[in-house]
């Protein structure tokens, strides 16, 4: 009994010390300043300058397009089944016919529906996934299309912390462009539940940083925190955990994150109550502004690597 003690309290001084150093972290971001990120209905920014992310309305799912100057592409996450004409609308119209990378961060229908279109009609060089399956007929036929694609399949677990390229940088229509760059710092560790098993990406590029999170739970937040330390996981833009559950999004890592601007992927009517107040809550304590596809649609960010911009369709 005393040794249950004993760890309940090691544990919550643990919590404290890790709200504490997020809140110093927070605290001098905050008063050194930063890159500044507004809502636009149009964007000052030219398309050949700037890195975009379009944060795509599939509904009650995810899927985010990165795209660097020069045309390179990513695929985070292909939304679900019922969403996949939406999503390849959205693509053909951009011109989209292959990727570098395609990111399935974990094998949840609303997350991988669409997977098996995007790997049979784009041409896709690498697939990035968690080593984590499911016994359903859509993980099946993802895997059957991952495999019959000949792209390299590249297990996340296994590159904890490591760095990948995307495009080749100093293309842009007006001179040199950053390179953009990702780091996966999740998952950390193997996990009972899926939503923790979701890969984590950080995007820079320049000096812009994002924070792709899956649908990454409480345990995986603190795991990272743990692993990589609050430094690691800031972002200017964060893609709110979990559709905007509050079993995501805790007051450490939203904290350690700091983004200013969040955006959170659900359908404007689903069976969750997403985003949950709590998480809404959190976000607005720290000034974040906060985007929903449920709202405004379809979301773009742009950067050149220093200015910031969001963009509603």
């Amino acid at each position: 009994m005393k040794r249950k003690a004993k760890n309940k309290a090691a544990a919550g001084l643990l919590r404290l010390a890790v709200i504490a150093a997020a809140l110093v972290f927070y605290l001098i971001s905050r008063l050194v300043g930063g890159k500044q990120a507004t809502l636009y209905t149009s964007s000052p920014l030219q398309p050949g300058d700037a890195l975009e992310v379009h944060f795509i309305d599939v509904g009650q799912g995810d899927s985010a397009l990165v795209v660097a100057p020069g045309g390179a592409a990513m695929l985070i996450d292909a939304g679900p089944n019922s969403a996949e004409e939406e999503l390849r609308a959205y693509l053909n119209a951009l011109g989209i016919k292959k990727f570098e990378y395609v990111v399935f961060t974990h094998p949840h229908e609303d997350h991988i529906g669409g997977g098996d279109m995007i790997m049979r009609e784009y041409e896709v060089a690498r697939v990035i996934m968690p080593d984590a399956v499911t016994a359903t007929a859509t993980f099946e036929r993802l895997l059957d299309a991952i495999g019959k694609s000949g792209a390299e399949v590249i297990r996340a677990d296994d590159m904890l912390g490591e760095t990948f390229t995307l495009g080749a940088g100093g293309e842009s229509e007006n001179g040199d462009s950053p390179q953009a760059n990702f780091t996966i710092l999740g998952p950390c560790a193997e996990y009972g539940e899926l939503n923790n098993a979701s890969v984590v990406l950080r995007l820079l590029y320049g000096e812009a940083e994002f924070l792709f999170t899956g649908d990454a739970e409480a345990e995986s937040e603190c795991d990272q925190l743990k692993k990589f330390g609050a430094l690691a996981l800031h972002c200017d833009v964060l893609k709110v955990g979990h559709h905007g559950s509050a079993s995501s999004s805790t007051d450490e890592y939203i904290l350690a994150t700091s983004p200013q601007i969040a955006v959170i992927s659900c359908a404007k009517i689903n069976d969750y109550g997403h985003p949950h107040r709590e998480v809404l809550e959190r976000l607005g304590l720290i000034g974040a502004a906060v985007y929903t596809t449920a709202d405004y649609g379809t979301i773009v960010i742009k950067t050149d690597g220093i200015n910031i911009e969001a963009v509603t369709k």
